[in-house]
Formats: structure tokens, C-alpha cells, sequence
């Protein structure tokens, strides 16, 4: 009752929070943060913005003024963050969606080739838990009406596939750093590319941004108190069951707010920068211990865990037989104490009030459908202990095998 790991954050200490409200003469820290977070994937230019969500409808917005032709709509994953659409929205652009491999989370092969029309600005690809998309195959598509390929590395900061950076696969790509990234300020968001032409226009539209106000940024401050001080196991159980907070909702909102990022958030960025590289090898040592627990399970799959080597995942994303299934997994991990989580709460073609946004009428997503059905995520990061690890791998093997 008194135990429940976080679903994902990392460790933050109030020292740290109490340096990163201290002043220490740098003028905008904000952007001092994207600038060492360019440095460090390769990125020639490199933006600060608010959140990962204003750095994606920045980047969109600017696309679209470089677009000679009357394109309007944005490719998305019909099963990604609901964060993704409210940006394509908030941007003035149509959403069409895409089907996903269920296994990979990529997009769907037999999608991917239905991708080059010429009313498509550009295609959003999310690596979803840090999983790596193909990138040969979404360039031949893009390549053939001169679509933009936006790297969503949201949830893969610090990752690296084919020896390139997570989100400087595409012609442009974009970090989050909210509350529950590898890295997090707890809001904010970084914009990144090597190309000139894109970023003139990213840094034309970035300068039309407000920082945020000092009465916000004492705000921010004392959330990041709360954040240091209850995302350990033992305390993170009392603001979970407060559902007022609504920790762990993922909304569709393209009213949200967008700014540069506060001078706390990019101190606190700094700060936390050199820790990335061991944040990601706990969460591949995690991960490895859920992988080989579970690996003699017939009746559940771990995506991406093929080979030796285990990817630093955000979280752990295992698919379950069907819904049935997953609601009584979650349900028995809770009373465990193990923040599981059913991730998004339908496909993006489910979500109310997005119809009018949609550029097709198309609802049927099979691969986004299993996913939103049968996924559940399990916690990796530094807070989750061997027992945890072992307790969830009994749990899924009882509730599994019993069927009760």
C-alpha cells in the first residue's frame, strides 16, 4: 500500500533544484541548454522551446513556410503520444495517420509506400520507448515528392542507432524533457537540424516566443521540489492516488501553451546533461534483467529485444494476448507496487473531438489497434530495484499462467 515505483522519471536531488533556481549570470539559460544539447548529438543549430510539443509545432510551422507547394498535411503514427497531434493541429495543418507495425512500432511496411503524395509536408517519425525506426525506407519515400522526415526523438534522448543520434536522422528532429523523459528539466523541448534553410525559419518563429513569466517559473520551481522529493517508491504512491494531479494522463490539448524554456528548466539542463550516458545504461540493465525474466513467456512479447545487446528503453514494452489480459496484469501489478502503465489509452483515430482534424476518413488501424489493446509499459529507470524486477516477472507468470 505504501509502495509504487514511478511508470518513469529519473532521480533528481533538491541540491540540484536548488542550483538550478540559483542565478549564475548566464542571460537565458534556455538557450545555453539546447546549444550544449546540439553540441553533443552533432547538431550545427540547435533551438530551446518550452516543451517537446511547441518545438514540433515550430518545426511545422516552419516547414511550411519553406514548402513551395500548397502542402498541408503531416504523417503521423496512428498510435504515438496524443502530444504529437495536438502539435500538427496547433500548427494550422491536417493530421493524416498512419497504420504501425505491432511488433516493431514503426510504421507498417505496406503504409510507408502509400506515404509519397504531394499534399504531404512532411512525415513525423516517433521512436517510440527508443526504439529505432527504418530510416532507409521512410528517405526512399520522402525522397520521391520532397517531403520533410521530422526525427520525433521524444522518448530517446541520448540513443544512438546506425552510429547516428536520436533525432538527427531526419532533416530536422526535436527532443522533449518533460517529467517523465530519459533526461527531464520537468518541461522542454529542443529543436535540432544541420540544414541553414531550416533553421532560419525555426529561429524566426522561435524568436516570436515569450520566455515565461517569473510567476511561472516559481511555479515550475516548486513542482520540481515535489517532483525530487516524491518519485521515490515510498513516496510516489501518495501523489499517484491523488486523481485530481492526473499523473500519467497524456491528453489532446492544441491550446497549449507555447514559449522558450525557462532559465530553472535550461540551468537544471545543464546540470543533468553529463548524467545521460549512466541514466540510459541503468535503464538497458533494467531492461535486460525484465527481458531475460520474461523470455521463456509464450504468451507475451517484448518488442525490440532481439540480440545481445538492449536498448536503453524509456520504458519496456511488452505486448500481452489481448485487453482482458493486459487490464488484469496492470491491476495485479499495481497491488505489487510496480507502476506499469497501459501507455495511451486508444489510437489516434479514437481520440474525441480529432475527427475535423483528420486529412481521411481511413479508421482502420490494426497494427495501432493491437497495440493500444494488448501494450503495457514496465518501469526502467533508476528507482526500480532487482526485486521489483523479480516481483513483476511472478506476477506476470502467475496472472499469466493461472488466466485468474
Amino acid at each position: 500500500m505504501f509502495y509504487l515505483t514511478a511508470p518513469a522519471g529519473i532521480p533528481i536531488s533538491l541540491h540540484e533544484v536548488a542550483e538550478a533556481a540559483r542565478q549564475d549570470g548566464c542571460t537565458h539559460s534556455g538557450a545555453e541548454f539546447s546549444r550544449l544539447v546540439g553540441d553533443m548529438v552533432g547538431a550545427r543549430y540547435s533551438f530551446d522551446f518550452g516543451s517537446g510539443r511547441a518545438a514540433l509545432c515550430s518545426i511545422l510551422r516552419s516547414l511550411a513556410m519553406l514548402s513551395k507547394n500548397d502542402r498541408d498535411q503531416v504523417v503521423i503514427p496512428a498510435y504515438t503520444c496524443f502530444s504529437v497531434a495536438s502539435a500538427v493541429v496547433r500548427a494550422g495543418l491536417k493530421i493524416r495517420l498512419s497504420d504501425i507495425d505491432p511488433v516493431t512500432l514503426d510504421y507498417a511496411p505496406e503504409a510507408t509506400v502509400r506515404m509519397a503524395q504531394p499534399q504531404i509536408l512532411a512525415i513525423v517519425v516517433c521512436s517510440l520507448f527508443g526504439l529505432p525506426s527504418r530510416w532507409d525506407s521512410l528517405r526512399s519515400t520522402a525522397a520521391k515528392t520532397g517531403i520533410y522526415l521530422i526525427d520525433d526523438a521524444a522518448q530517446s534522448f541520448g540513443i544512438e542507432s546506425d552510429g547516428v543520434f536520436s533525432g538527427t536522422h531526419g532533416d530536422v528532429g526535436f527532443y522533449s524533457f518533460g517529467r517523465g523523459k530519459n533526461l527531464t528539466t520537468y518541461s522542454g523541448g529542443v529543436a535540432v537540424t544541420n540544414r541553414p534553410d531550416i533553421a532560419n525559419r525555426i529561429g524566426a518563429v522561435q524568436a516570436q516566443l515569450a520566455y515565461p513569466s517569473r510567476r511561472s517559473q516559481l511555479s515550475t520551481l516548486g513542482r520540481l521540489v515535489a517532483y525530487s522529493a516524491m518519485l521515490r517508491p515510498e513516496v510516489y504512491w501518495l501523489p499517484s492516488s491523488l486523481p485530481f494531479l492526473g499523473i500519467g494522463e497524456t491528453v489532446f490539448d492544441p491550446g497549449f501553451c507555447q514559449s522558450r524554456l525557462g532559465d530553472i528548466e535550461g540551468r537544471l539542463g545543464r546540470l543533468l546533461l553529463d548524467r545521460v550516458d549512466v541514466l540510459n545504461s541503468v535503464r538497458s540493465s533494467t531492461a535486460r534483467l525484465f527481458i531475460d525474466g520474461l523470455s521463456s513467456m509464450e504468451s507475451l512479447q517484448a518488442l525490440g529485444s532481439a540480440g545481445e545487446t538492449t536498448l536503453p528503453y524509456l520504458r519496456l514494452p511488452v505486448l500481452l494476448k489481448d485487453r482482458k489480459v493486459r487490464d488484469r496484469v496492470l491491476i495485479s501489478l499495481r497491488k505489487a507496487g510496480i507502476g506499469a502503465s497501459a501507455m495511451y489509452p486508444s489510437t489516434m483515430a479514437d481520440i474525441p473531438g480529432i475527427e475535423s482534424y483528420l486529412a481521411s476518413d481511413e479508421r482502420d488501424f490494426p497494427g495501432a489497434t493491437a497495440v493500444a489493446d494488448r501494450l503495457i509499459t514496465l518501469p526502467t529507470h533508476p528507482y526500480v530495484s532487482r526485486s521489483d524486477v523479480y516481483r513483476t516477472v511472478a506476477i506476470l507468470r502467475e496472472v499469466i499462467g493461472s488466466g485468474s
